[in-house]
């Protein structure tokens, strides 16, 4: 939808870094099982070695340490997934690992980050959602995706580590082959708004009513704060957008997702992107775009 549209960005992580001036993010996909962070995003498969480089492997490492300690992970334990089959096999099937993986794991050693790697891929993953690292680091897109997607289809999160602001998105795209069918579910819409109550200390609160009823799906160990009747709140987010997603709910799936939206307008700017009036009704701004020629 970006592209057809002329846009510059390949979505909103591009366009929140650019909007606060971040030089680097990193896209943090978050499930129960397991938590992946992504070294290349939309690029060609056969561009990707060519983008892994030490400059972005050290940043993208960095990035991901200190975004997990944000969220409560204490001293994260990382692992670097190998981009080729078994980890390259000593520079046998591929030089990455031995030019570049391996000397990005030793310095981000050096610099006090607990990261092992680079692990095969085909095992690291495995490795990770029995618990024995907190995320694993993989080299591109579908490397990381097919396992969260396949542990956990419906509840994933998209956070983007490295803003200056908190950001969380569910972990797919907006779906206009089914828009304005009804077939949508909202579980990762909520499951990314639930993510942000349980993923950072709580430092700002409000009254939950109809909030909590979402909340505590297993986003996070142990489920939502409460104190003194109310809920823990993800730092203080100050912009929540949805581009399109509300566009694929029935009427049912609507009205419980725009009254759990606007239960808590005043702790955010919400931003909601449509092309349905009758969505559009619910909120007291409304701006109109003409088409993109």
């Amino acid at each position: 939808a970006w592209a057809l549209a002329g846009l510059p960005w390949k979505g909103h992580t591009d366009l929140l870094a650019h909007l606060t001036g971040t030089p680097q993010v990193a896209m943090l996909f978050w499930s129960e099982p397991l938590k992946v962070v992504l070294a290349t995003v939309h690029e060609a498969l056969a561009d990707v070695p060519a983008q892994l480089t030490r400059e972005r492997l050290d940043g993208i490492i960095d990035i991901a340490a200190s975004g997990l300690a944000a969220m409560g992970v204490h001293e994260p334990r990382l692992a670097l997934a190998g981009l080729n089959p078994h980890a390259g096999e000593d520079g046998v099937i591929g030089p990455e690992e031995g030019a570049v993986l391996r000397p990005a794991v030793e310095a981000a050693r050096a610099r006090g980050v607990t990261i092992e790697g680079p692990i095969p891929g085909d095992t690291v993953f495995v490795r990770a959602s029995r618990g024995e690292f907190d995320a694993v680091i993989a080299c591109y897109h579908d490397q990381g995706l097919i396992p969260i997607k396949l542990l956990n289809f419906d509840e994933g999160v998209n956070v983007t580590l490295g803003l200056p602001v908190r950001r969380s998105s569910p972990d797919h795209g907006t779906a206009f082959d089914i828009a304005g069918t009804g077939r949508a579910r909202p579980d990762r819409l909520l499951a990314a708004i639930a993510h942000l109550a349980h993923s950072t200390p709580p430092d700002m609160h409000f009254q939950s009513s109809a909030f909590h009823e979402y909340a505590t799906r297993p986003i996070a160990e142990g489920g939502p704060v409460i104190r003194d009747g109310f809920m823990a709140m993800a730092g203080a987010p100050g912009l929540l957008m949805i581009d399109g997603m509300l566009d694929n709910f029935n009427d049912e799936k609507l009205k419980r997702v725009i009254a759990l939206l606007k239960s808590h307008q005043t702790d955010y700017i919400l931003l909601v992107s449509t092309r349905f009036p009758n969505i559009a009704k619910h909120f007291d701004q409304v701006i109109h775009l003409n088409k993109l020629k």
